[in-house]
């Protein structure tokens, strides 16, 4: 049976209900939505204000702590290294025999002029570890032969090495003259300390491997030493500054812990990676690696 004009307008009007109502709990919805993502942003929005002000606070802080140890390092540089070395010219003149002391008087001269040159080395470290983080450092960048390198580190060392009865030997790992792009002063200094650490803690009569080798992109050099080890604890913390394997390597072995910290920087400021591998009782082998000059 067909449907009443009067049916008709009920249904739709019934129709246009639903519509409304249905456009209505959609429109709150949204506007639920909408309050809930602006809560979302409030909340956000204090969480970075407050994490910018701990960013200022921090930023500040750094600041003066740069800024301290700027101060710092100029007190040692001027008001601590030139009467160093002035008190120690002094007591280089009066070991030298020109002098006539009493014996007794001659080893305190001696204690003296090794006490002064440790503080001055320790100096240097420090001033030298400054400039290389601080980036004030140029490095001097030139095309080298790695076992030229090499043999002359050895040449430094040599004496050191016929005191403490440790061979030293060059291995060349690969063919033809491996070269580097580097600063060869810089590099030396690396190769004589890992060298020169090598020989503290090798025994009579072992022997000091230095390995060359290289590809396309990068040279690797290995100081290999057949010495007491590292215990695995202390070799993720052993290039940090003033770490020891054991406490009394700072008195017995003459050492503060920054040498290996300098290598570090050295050798990241040539855009290569320095590292160690080491064993219990039979000895550690530390590497580094350098751009090859081709790639300079």
């Amino acid at each position: 049976m067909p449907w009443l004009s009067a049916e008709i307008e009920s249904a739709l009007e019934l129709r246009t209900g639903l519509l409304d109502l249905a456009l209505a709990v959609t429109e709150r919805e949204r506007a639920e939505a909408l309050t809930h993502r602006v809560d979302d942003l409030n909340k956000l929005n204090g969480e970075l204000k407050l994490m910018s002000e701990e960013l200022r606070a921090a930023c500040a802080s750094a600041e003066d702590a740069s800024r301290r140890k700027s101060e710092m390092i100029s007190v040692v540089s001027h008001d601590l290294r030139a009467p160093l070395t002035s008190v120690k010219g002094s007591l280089d003149l009066l070991g030298s025999g020109m002098f006539e002391i009493e014996p007794e008087a001659a080893q305190f001269v001696d204690l003296a002029r090794n006490g002064t040159a440790y503080v001055l080395n320790l100096i240097e470290d420090l001033l030298n570890l400054d400039s290389l983080e601080s980036g004030a450092a140029v490095l001097n960048r030139r095309d080298l032969s790695l076992e030229e390198l090499v043999n002359e580190a050895f040449k430094l060392v040599r004496s050191a090495a016929g005191k403490a009865q440790v061979k030293l030997e060059l291995v060349t790992q690969s063919r033809g003259d491996n070269r580097i792009w580097a600063d060869k002063e810089r590099l030396l200094q690396v190769l004589v300390n890992l060298i020169t650490n090598a020989l503290k803690f090798s025994p009579v009569g072992s022997r000091i491997v230095v390995s060359t080798s290289s590809d396309y992109s990068t040279a690797i050099i290995k100081v290999a030493d057949q010495g007491r080890g590292i215990p695995s604890e202390f070799i993720d913390a052993i290039f940090q500054r003033f770490k020891q394997v054991e406490d009394t390597d700072r008195t017995e072995k003459r050492g503060v812990g920054l040498g290996l910290s300098i290598c570090k920087s050295i050798i990241e400021a040539h855009g290569g990676t320095i590292g160690v591998e080491s064993e219990l009782g039979k000895g550690s082998t530390f590497w580094f690696t350098v751009p090859n000059s081709e790639l300079g």
